[in-house]
């Protein structure tokens, strides 16, 4: 007989005890990457939509910079509970307007630029914080629009 009697099983309890320790890494890194996609798509846009409004309007780099900046937080209001503080100076979310000129085939279109920035170190820390990947801390998204001609 074996000092230690009977083995058989051992090595599945074994691993049945390591294999939790090793799935909640796995678990815990996929929903903080899907978070974070998320977070992008959201972003992304939200900034298309600030895009599609500034390129509707005469003067999107000056007076009518706020109905772009309101476009942008009303689409992050589904997403971010607290936009309050939107496009501000020093606020989480920044929204940049420039007018560019789109050049597909040298057409030369008129477009309108729109760059929106959320520090998501504000609101969101990673679960796994540079265990897996190493998390940005804000998430910029820029779409172009054609500007409207009449």
């Amino acid at each position: 007989m074996k000092p230690w009697g009977n083995q058989k099983g051992a090595a599945i309890v074994e691993f049945a005890i390591l294999f939790v320790f090793l799935l909640a890494p796995i678990v815990f890194g996929i929903v903080d990457f899907g978070f974070g996609w998320v977070q992008s798509h959201y972003i992304e846009n939200a900034a298309r939509e600030g895009a599609r409004v500034a390129a509707k309007l005469p003067d999107p780099e000056g007076a009518d910079q706020a109905a772009v900046q309101q476009a942008v937080q009303d689409y992050l209001g589904g997403f971010y509970s607290d936009v309050s503080s939107c496009c501000g100076t020093g606020a989480f979310i920044e929204v940049n307007v420039a007018d560019d000129p789109i050049d597909p085939d040298d057409l030369n279109l008129p477009a309108t630029r729109v760059t929106v920035t959320v520090r998501t170190s504000d609101f969101w820390d990673p679960i796994l914080p540079g265990f897996l990947i190493d998390f940005p801390t804000s998430l910029t998204k820029t779409s172009v629009f054609a500007k409207e001609t009449n």
